[in-house]
């Protein structure tokens, strides 16, 4: 805090203000007093990290991403995550990560697979959806339903990872995968 005089008389005190990403790397803190930046996990390489994309997946008009994970993982590792109505979200050789927004916290997502495509499932303007198969990363599988992300999302569904890395900050790992109802 700055202080400055007021016409009434006295000194107020101006707050700094911090930024997003001052308030998200606070928010991510551990013990240490420091954050845990993503790619000290993943270990991506420079290549990687500049040519991969984050697709984050949240709701449609009917349910959430988090309700259909639960049911089964792979709905949403290959439905939402491959889904095309319009746009091409991905090309043959593209690589890209999946981020699923959790209930109760707008800004902790859950890593829930990465994968390169190989093929295009269905023609360029067809009928929306799953639109590509790709080959999930067996290296990080560890990760995948375990690595909380902790981003504060305020760009558009689809981005490319280089360019958002430095706010991805790892809120937790959990000891064993998110469980789902085999219904």
């Amino acid at each position: 805090m700055s202080p400055s005089f007021c016409l009434g008389g006295g000194y107020r005190f101006r707050h700094r203000h911090k930024s997003r990403r001052e308030g998200r790397k606070e928010a991510s803190q551990n013990m240490s007093g420091s954050f845990i930046a993503l790619n000290s996990v993943l270990h991506l390489s420079k290549h990687e990290l500049d040519t991969m994309k984050v697709r984050f997946v949240d709701r449609n008009e009917e349910t959430t991403a988090y309700k259909e994970y639960m049911k089964s993982p792979s709905n949403v590792n290959d439905g939402w995550f491959l889904w095309r109505t319009k746009i091409d979200r991905f090309r043959i050789g593209e690589s890209g990560m999946c981020l699923m927004r959790l209930p109760k916290n707008s800004d902790l997502w859950l890593l829930t697979t990465i994968k390169t495509i190989v093929r295009e499932l269905a023609p360029k303007g067809s009928v929306p959806g799953p639109a590509y198969m790709g080959e999930e990363w067996s290296s990080l599988r560890p990760f995948y339903g375990r690595l909380i992300i902790r981003y504060h999302k305020s760009r558009p569904v689809l981005v490319r990872l280089n360019t958002i890395i430095d706010d991805l900050t790892v809120d937790s790992i959990l000891s064993s995968a998110v469980t789902w109802n085999m219904e």
